[in-house]
């Protein structure tokens, strides 16, 4: 047997077919032929061997050490830190940014030696035509690892392409080309060449060429405490605001010179078509790597400091909120518009076909300042139950009741890396994903608080005196001490209601010899029965020592006649010192 090894582009065989060969016009594609089954005349026999690497060089990661104010010793250097209307987010990436003849010399000996190989479910599109291209004679479809034998024709000289998405599908040409629609954020490989066949068989071995740039773009939420539920789209660009430019493109493709027509920027919403989990057993569904393939024409550069990613998606929350004034429950909360950009300190780079770079985002949710302090939206709590991965989160926002009070996971011992655990071991807030963004706040920036003025926020309108109309959580009598965020502070990107676009300090109680005392929780209990409770708010600082801790202490008096008829009486905000066993809430605030 004859083996004629065929790679893409750099080689170029003939083949005979040993058929009557059906001549055809290249706009009839539709005639496809199926893989023929095994004979026992002269055939060429094909297998795909995979596809030639991608360029993924490391060289030169989008580095900003000097932006990155606030660094501290647990972050990697290599990321930039960007608050940007509210929206904060720890952004990198690597990729072959600085492409040298060696590095090209070393992708073209790799295409020469080896293959990537692709999935058993791939589809591929073989196109045999006549020597000159004009006649097309053979269109086969067939799946990686299943070769095909076609009966050939001996001393004949002909033109082969080979197409692929690198899917289970692969779409069919007309009058020659592949429309931009069906290759529209699509893995485009392709393979020509010419090829001569002697008697007997007759092997043609495929080794496709990736036609697009790869851009993989990780997002991840673990910052943000909920997994990914959908996503909206995921543009990549240059520039911001109205200088913003996808790199998202797409076109015709020839299939008989393997080249790209005119570029169409592709729709936003084909954007989020590939989505995988980066690593689901390390960090499940709370970070995705959306894989972006895109047309780039040669030559193209993107200057230093202009790309740009711009991502519109869903989390999953950890608990149902509600938006006042309305009253039905959420499960997820939006983040990002159409106007968020999150641009990286790229060099100056040319991408090319067969590039592909990576391009990650940690989303860390953003804060709100008050007296130029930046503080957390709502309270810390610990997630302990199996399989979590990250365990120290922000609660789904500040007017929820207590999660579970039974296990009492936001009663925390003073300074304890567990809600119960040992006072003074650590800063909870520290170990909040990622480690070191928040803190716990000192003696001096609650100090800030207590001289500040507060009011109760409802989410739904109090209608004075006595009178009080129910929260959207339908409390039975709202307790909480809020303040306005400084002026000029942004919302944030995310979608946050009013119980997350103040500062709210709720009276929760606390947690002493396991029990926790001076909760609202007989008077949301709908009660039809006056009585008088007691009710208090505390919050750690991280000053002190286990016996003797600074907490932020604040007490009120309900006056409870019937459900929405009661009055509160409130003491004064004010610092006290307590032994570092007893339980309270945490506010963090960012380093």
């Amino acid at each position: 047997m004859k083996q004629l090894r065929q790679h893409i582009r750099p080689f170029l065989f003939w083949a005979v077919f040993g058929t009557i060969f059906i001549a055809m016009n290249s706009c009839k594609s539709n005639q496809e032929d199926l893989a023929p089954e095994q004979t026992h005349g002269d055939v060429l026999k094909v297998s795909v061997k995979g596809s030639s690497p991608r360029t993924t060089s490391e060289v030169n990661s989008l580095t900003a050490k000097a932006a990155l104010a606030n660094h501290v010793a647990d972050r990697p250097l290599d990321e930039t830190f960007i608050e940007a209307n509210g929206f904060d987010a720890l952004v990198s990436s690597k990729g072959p940014f600085v492409k040298q003849n060696l590095l090209a010399s070393a992708k073209k000996a790799a295409t020469n030696t080896t293959a990537s190989a692709l999935p058993d479910t791939t589809s591929y599109r073989l196109l045999i035509f006549s020597q000159d291209g004009t006649n097309l004679l053979h269109n086969v479809v067939a799946t990686v690892g299943k070769n095909p034998e076609i009966p050939v024709e001996i001393g004949m000289h002909y033109k082969w392409v080979a197409f692929s998405i690198n899917a289970s599908t692969v779409p069919d040409l007309n009058k020659g080309k592949i429309a931009a629609a069906d290759i529209a954020n699509k893995d485009v490989l392709y393979a020509s060449g010419t090829l001569d066949t002697q008697a007997g068989e007759n092997l043609l071995e495929i080794v496709f060429d990736h036609k697009t740039v790869r851009f993989d773009v990780n997002i991840d939420t673990r910052g943000i405490f909920g997994g990914i539920q959908s996503f909206e789209s995921l543009l990549i660009g240059t520039g911001t605001g109205a200088q913003f430019k996808s790199l998202v493109n797409a076109a015709d493709f020839d299939l008989l010179t393997g080249q790209f027509g005119t570029l169409k920027t592709v729709d936003a919403p084909y954007t989020a078509a590939n989505i995988a989990d980066k690593d689901p057993a390390v960090t499940g569904d709370l970070v995705k790597t959306v894989s972006i393939y895109t047309i780039l024409p040669t030559g193209t550069q993107i200057v230093a400091k202009n790309l740009t990613i711009q991502p519109i998606f869903s989390i999953k929350l950890d608990h149902e909120i509600l938006y006042p004034p309305a009253t039905t429950t959420l499960s997820t909360r939006k983040y990002g518009t159409t106007s968020t950009y999150l641009p990286l300190n790229n060099p100056s780079f040319n991408p090319g076909a067969g590039d592909q770079y990576e391009l990650s985002t940690r989303l860390i949710e953003s804060a709100i300042k008050v007296n130029g302090i930046s503080w957390a939206r709502s309270d810390l709590w610990y997630d302990g139950s199996s399989g979590q991965i990250d365990k120290y989160r922000f609660k789904a926002d500040a007017g929820i009741p207590p999660y579970d009070g039974n296990s009492q996971s936001e009663y925390w011992n003073w300074k304890a890396t567990t809600p119960a655990g040992i006072a003074g071991s650590g800063d909870p807030c520290a170990l909040v994903y990622p480690a070191n963004t928040w803190r716990m706040p000192t003696q001096s920036e609650l100090t800030s608080v207590v001289n500040t003025s507060s009011y109760e926020y409802y989410g739904l309108p109090n209608q004075g005196g006595s009178i009080r109309t129910a929260d959207t959580y339908q409390w039975y009598a709202v307790v909480n001490q809020s303040i306005n965020v400084d002026s000029g502070s942004p919302k944030g990107q995310g979608d946050f209601s009013g119980y997350s676009d103040k500062l709210i300090f709720t009276f929760n109680g606390y947690r002493l010899d396991g029990t926790i005392n001076a909760t609202r929780k007989s008077i949301d209990s709908h009660i039809n029965r006056p009585f008088t409770q007691q009710v208090s708010m505390g919050y750690w600082s991280s000053t002190g020592s286990r016996s003797n801790a600074v907490c932020m202490v604040d007490d009120a008096t309900v006056d409870y006649q019937k459900p929405f008829y009661y009055s509160i009486r409130y003491q004064t905000k004010a610092l006290r010192a307590y032994g570092g066993n007893y339980g309270f809430n945490v506010r963090c605030v960012r380093k």
